[in-house]
């Protein structure tokens, strides 16, 4: 566990570079074991076999959400560009992510530029490391990723969520401890996370939280218009009403994102994407999305 506070890119098979392939991003205090059902499913299906391959992402959702996507962004980066760039594996890639895993996947697929937002709510001790590391800018400026033609967000709370800020959620974010190594990797100093001078670096589930400063300055930001995207949702309550529909932790008005090629709806918490009916979403999704790119 000490060599992962930096996000790690699983292959679950050797390289093929005549499939295309699928991301799948985790959510908060999970691991890729979350995928376990849904990658059988889809190894399963022979058509899905035949042309798709799986990476999936570990990362520590203790950090804060801005320093993961910025890290787990390198990572794919670099990965994308070791495969044969003339291969089906190069393009037409789909992410797909759950619960926070969504909120990162959206903005791995964003064309946006918030630093001049992010910037001034900065702490003073990250506007001196700013100054002296520009590149920390980076961490506010968003540009797709290339080989991504396709997104899937599942129980994402786009919005951040009330749960949050319960009293039990509260308590276990004062007992989040982000490693010194961390800090040392990002470029900041080390900052009293409970404070209210702390800027912008808060751990994962304090930018879950709908008032955040995060959510603040992410909430609004799109996937690119010519990056088709879909949502899977649940909802355990016993309405279909959208004000009061949610899957336990995170609120249909929070995982709702017009504009999206296919919103689907599933009985269930806020585990969703391990049920059947999930799991048949996903594989028509991925289909239909096999259909289109041979076009």
């Amino acid at each position: 566990e000490q060599n992962l506070h930096m996000p790690h890119l699983f292959m679950l098979e050797p390289y093929q570079p005549d499939k295309k392939i699928i991301v799948m991003i985790h959510g908060l205090a999970s691991s890729p074991e979350t995928w376990i059902s849904l990658t059988n499913n889809i190894m399963g299906d022979e058509v899905l076999r035949e042309h798709y391959q799986v990476w999936q992402v570990f990362y520590s959702t203790n950090m804060p959400i801005f320093e993961s996507r910025f890290q787990i962004n390198a990572l794919l980066k670099q990965a994308f560009a070791k495969v044969d760039p003339d291969s089906p594996s190069a393009q037409n890639a789909v992410l797909i992510g759950h619960s926070m895993g969504g909120i990162i996947s959206r903005l791995l697929v964003s064309d946006a530029d918030i630093s001049a937002q992010a910037i001034p709510l900065m702490n003073y001790e990250q506007n001196i490391q700013l100054q002296r590391n520009p590149v920390i800018r980076e961490r506010f400026i968003f540009k797709p990723l290339p080989q991504v033609s396709r997104a899937i967000f599942i129980a994402a709370p786009h919005r951040g969520t009330a749960y949050a800020d319960r009293w039990f959620t509260n308590v276990a974010k004062k007992l989040v401890v982000l490693p010194k190594s961390f800090f040392s990797y990002v470029n900041v100093q080390v900052p009293n996370l409970n404070s209210s001078s702390a800027g912008l670096v808060r751990s994962g589930p304090e930018d879950l939280s709908r008032t955040s400063r995060f959510m603040a300055l992410t909430s609004n930001l799109m996937p690119r218009a010519s990056i088709p995207y879909h949502s899977i949702i649940g909802n355990k309550t016993s309405s279909n009403a959208p004000d009061k529909m949610a899957d336990g932790i995170v609120p249909y008005s929070s995982s709702h994102l017009a504009g999206a090629e296919s919103e689907t709806v599933i009985s269930g918490s806020h585990s969703i994407h391990e049920t059947p009916e999930a799991i048949l979403e996903l594989r028509r999704i991925l289909r239909g999305h096999l259909n289109r790119a041979e076009k």
